[in-house]
């Protein structure tokens, strides 16, 4: 079953990162110096994914944006 619900900046990353998570740090200094991509906003960086597995929810994306904040 699919749930859409917005949820604040702050309550989404108080979220635990997913166990198989990528070097979110290390993406992040690229998302910030290298290629800078979430410097400036796009509309598709307010739209982010989490997952309920039990009783657990977990992001499935939006990890570097969430660190960033």
């Amino acid at each position: 079953m699919t749930t859409i619900k917005k949820m604040a900046v702050d309550d989404f990353a108080e979220l635990p990162d997913h166990p198989i998570q990528r070097n979110t740090i290390h993406h992040a200094k690229k998302a910030i110096g290298g290629r800078g991509h979430l410097l400036n906003f796009c509309p598709t960086h307010a739209q982010v994914s989490s997952v309920t597995l039990g009783k657990m929810t977990y992001k499935v994306d939006g990890h570097t944006r969430s660190y960033l904040c």
